[in-house]
């Protein structure tokens, strides 16, 4: 697939009502910043533009789980596009970065 229709599709499946009714659900009101954020990070990011949507929203959705922000220029986390060679595809990965982690450690306590 090309990034064109990737992002289309990522779009679509962040405005659909269930996707916002599980982030609202995990992040409450901070979840239309956080769909706002994952289509910023898409849309700048040329390689994550190619990468399969699903992987992408499974990526958001573990950072919203996490309650991380996903722009990388913060430091807490990252949604990175890895190449399968083995596959041929693009997939997209959660990657939590070093504010991340000490965010995580300074919630547990």
């Amino acid at each position: 697939m090309d990034a064109k229709t990737n992002i289309q599709q990522i779009k679509s499946l962040l405005s659909a009502e269930a996707t916002k009714n599980r982030f609202f659900e995990i992040l409450g009101k901070k979840s239309v910043g956080f769909i706002s954020s994952v289509l910023n990070v898409v849309n700048s990011n040329a390689l994550l533009q190619e990468a399969d949507p699903q992987s992408v929203m499974m990526s958001a959705a573990i950072a919203a789980t996490l309650d991380l922000p996903i722009n990388p220029n913060l430091g807490f986390a990252a949604i990175v596009p890895y190449r399968d060679a083995k596959n041929r595809t693009t997939v997209a990965q959660f990657q939590m970065m070093w504010r991340g982690f000490v965010q995580l450690s300074q919630r547990s306590g």
